[in-house]
């Protein structure tokens, strides 16, 4: 396994011009990569938790975040 980081590209910001707006209280990203959804989503609601399957992309993202957690 790689432990590099999925960079934020086309579906990535595809994905950030359909959940800007959104609010709430709680959110999840499922394969966070670099953090940048994550971070975008910790804007508009309350908690955030973002998930990757490799604690060494975890530990060092571009866009890092807090309630990271390690699983696939």
């Amino acid at each position: 396994m790689k432990n590099e980081e999925y960079p934020p590209s086309e579906d990535t910001f595809f994905m950030a011009d359909n959940i800007q707006n959104e609010k709430g209280n709680f959110a999840l990203d499922i394969g966070s990569g670099s953090g940048y959804l994550t971070k975008l989503l910790s804007e508009n609601f309350s908690f955030v938790v973002g998930t990757d399957i490799n604690y060494q992309v975890l530990k060092n993202q571009t866009y890092s975040t807090k309630n990271l957690i390690c699983c696939n």
